[in-house]
């Protein structure tokens, strides 16, 4: 449950303020690199505890809004459970008005997007998400989500249908019950 209240604390204040120790000026978008900052980095590769930070450093000090970010792979060594946070952050990036272009190979970042996508319609009460990190028809003007031959694809209501990873899904659902049953027959 933590994990699903990660966004519930967005504050919509847009000033910019002096970072500490003359660091320069902290963006308007430090919540998203604070939320980026609760993920749990332990028992994470150095990739990905390398990444984290940068996403990090970038919304706390070099984000401005209308930016372009083409992120490759964001799931790269992070567990499921920060792979979905990290969608959950970039989400509020969309909702204020940055561009992402997006290719991932995880079914964990496509069903948490996908999530955010059917929760704007209505359906997010109980599930502990924040407004801010629902992801609505408007936001995902600002989201290309890449398939393997780098075409875009285009949302439905229900989110984003990747061929390549719901087939290979399907595969493994229909495998996996195929040995279960045989086991069952044979024991």
């Amino acid at each position: 449950e933590e994990n699903m209240t990660l966004m519930a604390n967005f504050s919509v204040e847009r000033l910019v303020t002096p970072a500490p120790s003359g660091q320069g000026y902290v963006t308007p978008f430090r919540d998203i690199a604070d939320a980026i900052d609760r993920i749990r980095w332990t028992n994470m590769s150095e990739h990905a505890v390398a990444s984290l930070a940068h996403f990090s450093h970038y919304f706390r000090y070099v984000a401005e809004p209308g930016n372009v970010l083409i992120i490759e792979e964001p799931e790269l060594g992070l567990p499921p459970v920060a792979q979905r946070q990290l969608v959950r952050a970039l989400a509020v990036a969309l909702n204020r008005g940055f561009h992402i272009t997006l290719n991932t190979h995880s079914d964990y970042v496509v069903r948490e997007i996908n999530h955010l996508i059917m929760m704007d319609s209505g359906a997010a009460a109980g599930f502990g998400y924040a407004a801010e990190c629902l992801l609505s028809p408007a936001s995902l003007e600002n989201l290309w989500v890449l398939d393997a031959d780098l075409n875009r694809i285009l949302p439905t209501d229900t989110g984003f249908k990747i061929e390549s990873i719901d087939n290979e899904i399907i595969a493994m659902n229909f495998l996996t019950q195929t040995i279960y049953q045989r086991m069952e027959d044979n024991g």
